[in-house]
């Protein structure tokens, strides 16, 4: 029961993250698991949260090789000639051995194009392909080269070059959540990163698609990674050993009203009054904790779209 209540309340809390936007389901890495991913082949892939092995954000995946070639493939991506251009891009440390991010035409059994990274310090590798007339499907391999490779992956990035409209993730169930868009701009010497807001942008409901509720209309046209400010909900906790980075004192006291709720609401008797009135003391300071911890709206003013946005994208 406390378990159960403490999800509950971590579902209702946010923080503020910046995440890719990415065709590739849970390409941020930050899911509590590969489940998303597909199958390993010669290899064990597994997430992991040591900062050390962290590029952003909470978790990163391991590809740890048993024979060589191993890799970890994306879920498939359905695709269509008529969009053949796409952009890859993945940060990657390589511990052990050589790294290989690598596009492959599921369809016809054919690599399409990789890079390699070789480098103990986290680097980043990217290109673009373009698919042949008869790929229907897509594939994107996290790949070790050798026997003994072992390389950590954080932020695989696909998206179609061209594209003004993207899925976004199924996270993402209030428009209010998305607070600003940003894409690339050329890197430094230094290979940091620097970020721009996008021109003009605004998600809109996406009832054709049953996974993700929204979708993300763009102008311009998508050419590099994009970027997305939003407020996410903490992850579940399946395990008593599991840990969270919500501020104690706010996953206490939000923990405590879900307790006290639910023993006012199943047992009835006179000893609801102390649990109503112990209920009200910590709903008051979860409201002040709330106002400190929960992110701010994003205030904008509204504008008439601008002219040069193309009539599809104007509702």
């Amino acid at each position: 029961d406390i378990k159960q209540a403490v999800n509950r309340a971590l579902r209702q809390m946010r923080y503020v993250t910046i995440v890719p936007l990415t065709l590739i389901p849970d390409g941020d890495c930050d899911a509590s698991g590969v489940t998303s991913w597909g199958t390993a082949v010669n290899s064990t892939a597994t997430k992991v949260t040591a900062a050390a092995n962290l590029y952003r954000g909470q978790r990163a995946i391991f590809v740890d090789n048993s024979a060589a070639n191993g890799y970890l493939p994306s879920a498939t991506i359905d695709v269509t000639y008529d969009e053949p251009s796409y952009y890859l891009q993945a940060r990657v440390r390589a511990d052990v051995g050589t790294a290989k991010l690598v596009a492959y035409d599921a369809t016809g059994s054919a690599e399409i194009k990789s890079e390699t990274w070789d480098d103990q310090g986290w680097g980043t590798l990217s290109f673009q392909f373009s698919l042949s007339s008869d790929c229907d499907q897509l594939v994107i391999r996290l790949q070790g080269v050798e026997t003994t490779a072992d390389t950590y992956w954080d932020d695989v990035i696909l998206l179609r070059v061209g594209a003004r409209e993207v899925s976004l993730p199924d996270y993402i169930v209030t428009p209010g959540q998305l607070r600003y868009v940003y894409h690339d701009i050329e890197r430094d010497q230094a290979d940091r990163d620097a970020y721009q807001e996008y021109e003009w942008w605004r998600a809109r409901p996406d009832m054709s698609n049953p996974n993700q509720m929204f979708k993300l209309q763009l102008y311009p046209q998508i050419t590099h990674p994009v970027w997305l400010e939003v407020t996410r909900p903490y992850a579940a906790l399946s395990a008593d050993v599991d840990t969270t980075t919500a501020p104690r004192d706010w996953i206490e006291t939000a923990t405590a009203v879900q307790l006290l709720t639910e023993l006012i609401n199943r047992a009835p008797g006179t000893e609801i009054a102390a649990w109503k009135a112990e209920w009200a003391v910590r709903r008051s300071k979860l409201r002040r904790l709330n106002a400190v911890y929960m992110p701010k709206p994003v205030g904008r003013y509204t504008f008439h779209d601008p002219a040069n946005v193309p009539p599809m994208l104007v509702y």
